[in-house]
């Protein structure tokens, strides 16, 4: 028993949290990946959102036997964030680490977020991830480029800024500082609600530039999603500002609110409406340059001038961007 004791205070138990749809033959690769983890204390909690192929079939012949592997299926597809409130009910970890089947890992990534998690005291820890297009590793997603100790409220700032976004995977967060069921019924930017609720709650949070994720973005995947309208986005944005009125920040993060609003609500949106090159996307470009106002965006260029100018270029040319682009080439 003073073994294991000493064991849990060393290796603090992690829940490894990975939502899955209709992989198929890709389980197999899935749990690769995950025995990958070099951690010697760790429970996998893999969620099935209802798969309408064999995936469910798959994960049981294959890991029936797996003492630290619980499987999980939900009746309905609910999305993402549905999945990963399942799997949050059932962890036991003092940490939870949440990943993506398709993505890449660093083996060594959740001892190292572990370790600042425990030397810190920190509720999270956000360390870095990067953007992998065909092969070729892109720009990071995510974190900041020089470690750093500070409050949940000050790290919220980060987010309003885009140096944090709602990615999980390179981010580890202290089971006890989740509240039941975080995750929000939207489909898309779930996460980065659960994200800014984590930072609002947490005494601590620990930054440290190490790339722990690579997420993997295949050739056409963006352009070939449909256009979806803004609706998920835009209960996010909405989620983002009540978390800063319930942080009595709404004064103090006024001019990043502003910018939170441009770069990652209006300027996102716009970039959606047109890789889909659809009507609905047309219609809404002719929304977003009804929204932004040139009184607003001048104060975009106090933090960044190239956010702003994309803004002002919206704002003028909307739905005729596509066409613009296209006589540019």
């Amino acid at each position: 028993m003073i073994g294991e004791t000493a064991h849990e205070l060393a290796f603090p138990l992690v829940s490894v949290v990975v939502p899955v749809f209709n992989i198929g033959a890709s389980v197999a690769e899935l749990w690769s990946k995950l025995q990958s983890v070099d951690y010697p204390s760790l429970e996998f909690i893999i969620v099935d959102d209802d798969s309408q192929d064999d995936t469910l079939e798959r994960l049981r012949q294959l890991l029936q036997n797996e003492g630290r592997v619980s499987i999980l299926a939900r009746g309905v597809n609910g999305g993402p964030g549905a999945a990963r409130n399942t799997g949050l009910l059932s962890a036991k970890g003092k940490w939870v680490w949440f990943a993506d089947w398709d993505d890449e890992w660093s083996p060594t990534g959740v001892s190292h977020m572990v370790a600042e998690g425990e030397n810190s005291g920190a509720d999270v820890i956000v360390a870095r991830a990067r953007w992998v297009f065909d092969g070729a590793i892109s720009s990071y997603t995510d974190g900041l480029a020089e470690p750093a100790v500070m409050s949940g409220s000050d790290a919220f700032r980060h987010i309003l800024l885009g140096d944090v976004r709602g990615y999980l995977w390179s981010k580890l967060f202290r089971k006890s500082n989740i509240a039941t069921a975080p995750f929000r019924n939207i489909r898309t930017h779930e996460d980065l609600c659960f994200v800014a609720d984590s930072f609002s709650t947490a005494f601590i949070v620990r930054f440290v530039p190490v790339t722990v994720y690579w997420h993997v973005q295949r050739n056409g995947s963006l352009s070939q999603r449909p256009f979806s309208g803004s609706h998920d986005i835009t209960r996010a944005r909405e989620h983002i500002h009540v978390v800063t009125r319930r942080l009595g920040l709404r004064d103090q993060f006024r001019k990043e609110l502003n910018f939170y609003d441009h770069k990652l609500w209006l300027l996102d949106r716009g970039l959606n409406a047109l890789r889909s090159h659809s009507p609905g996307g047309s219609h809404e470009l002719r929304l977003i340059m009804k929204q932004l106002r040139v009184s607003k965006i001048v104060g975009v260029f106090e933090f960044d001038w190239r956010v702003a100018t994309k803004c002002m270029i919206l704002k003028c040319f909307g739905p005729a961007l596509p066409g613009l682009l296209r006589w540019r080439k």
